[in-house]
């Protein structure tokens, strides 16, 4: 998904749906002007934890992260290493909650389906996690090509969200930090996420830079280079894995 220039008050209501929980391509320029050191400093950060701890829950899967709008806080210490990028910042007007979500455990394998799929993040819900869910039809399956299934949601958010367009159940239990729901961990308002670039606008781009999440410190570490090389049959240089290590 790719944010481009896009204003601040327009990216201060953005949702990213489900943004990484599948896959990463870069997010880019969520500023409308280039940054002051004024609304973008880089600081140290300080873990103001808001988040719904995952000790309450176990397992992963997929990750996601939200746009809204806050204050900046400090960076994350640095870990041991050169690689370690300096300088990432937390926009004034920008709010970043990150999600990951399960459907058993938190650390059981996501690429395999668990014989009961009604559980978890997927207890009671339209919209299904699953590991392979086939091609079809309906909102779970894949198209069948690159192209995507629109018509999902409605057109507008509804109460803040996006509500499912044929059920109209609401993704709130999601993209709410503040909602718990059994296979959900949630940190709102997470720091250092963003850099400046040359044009003063803000940007994330994970084929360039490795995000591993510090859930004490409620901040990201950013790496000097992607975390996932490029293979298969559609290789994807970097992707999104934040709740894993760099190595």
């Amino acid at each position: 998904m790719q944010l481009n220039h896009v204003s601040r008050p327009t990216a201060a209501r953005l949702t990213a749906v489900l943004l990484a929980a599948l896959f990463c391509l870069p997010v880019a320029a969520v500023a409308a002007f280039p940054a002051t050191p004024e609304q973008a400093a880089p600081e140290q950060a300080t873990p103001e934890q808001t988040s719904q701890s995952p000790a309450a829950s176990e397992a992963a899967a997929p990750g996601a992260a939200a746009l809204t709008a806050v204050e900046p806080d400090p960076a994350p210490s640095p870990l041991a290493g050169g690689d370690v990028v300096t300088g990432t910042v937390s926009p004034i007007g920008t709010t970043i909650n990150l999600f990951d979500y399960w459907i058993t455990t938190r650390d059981a394998p996501d690429n395999v389906n668990p014989p009961d799929m009604n559980q978890g993040i997927n207890a009671g819900k339209v919209l299904q996690f699953s590991a392979n869910a086939g091609t079809g039809g309906g909102i779970n399956n894949y198209t069948g090509s690159s192209n995507p299934r629109t018509g999902m949601v409605d057109n507008t958010l509804q109460s803040g969200y996006p509500r499912l367009a044929q059920s109209g159940q609401s993704l709130n239990y999601l993209f709410d930090p503040a909602l718990p729901n059994a296979g959900k961990a949630a940190y709102a308002n997470v720091r250092t996420l963003l850099q400046i670039d040359d044009d003063g606008y803000y940007y994330y781009d994970c084929t360039q830079n490795f995000a591993q999440f510090d859930e004490t410190a409620n901040a990201f570490t950013l790496f000097d280079g992607p975390g996932v090389k490029a293979a298969g049959a559609i290789p994807i240089e970097g992707q999104f894995f934040p709740f894993n290590d760099y190595s």
